[in-house]
């Protein structure tokens, strides 16, 4: 959902802790915006906001609005869906572990 101002964003989370539905609340703040019903991976999302979604779980709200440009945001995460081309993580261990031992001697080398 999209706000104006700080103010309407702060009198929006004041609805939804008194009880009002996610939903409801985009049907008194309707935008264009609101009729994406895709998925996005994470590395396509803004730092910002791939940070702000990374402790959230399906059905959560964020708990601070996000403000991208003039704009200030409120997201619900709807689903959370696995990629299906990406490989079973028993795969790619030892991609990974190797990966991190490489980062830990790239940061001793540095210091």
């Amino acid at each position: 959902v999209s706000f104006a101002s700080a103010e309407e964003v702060r009198a929006a989370q004041e609805l939804l802790l008194k009880g009002l539905s996610f939903e409801e609340l985009m049907k008194r703040y309707p935008n264009p915006e609101q009729e994406f019903d895709g998925f996005i991976s994470p590395q396509q999302l803004s730092p910002q906001l791939a940070t702000s979604f990374a402790d959230m779980n399906r059905g959560d709200v964020t708990h601070e609005p996000i403000q991208m440009g003039n704009r200030f945001y409120l997201f619900k995460l709807s689903a959370v869906e696995r990629n299906p081309n990406a490989e079973p993580f028993e795969l790619v261990r030892n991609q990974i572990a190797q990966a991190v031992k490489r980062q830990k001697v790239e940061n001793q080398i540095e210091r």
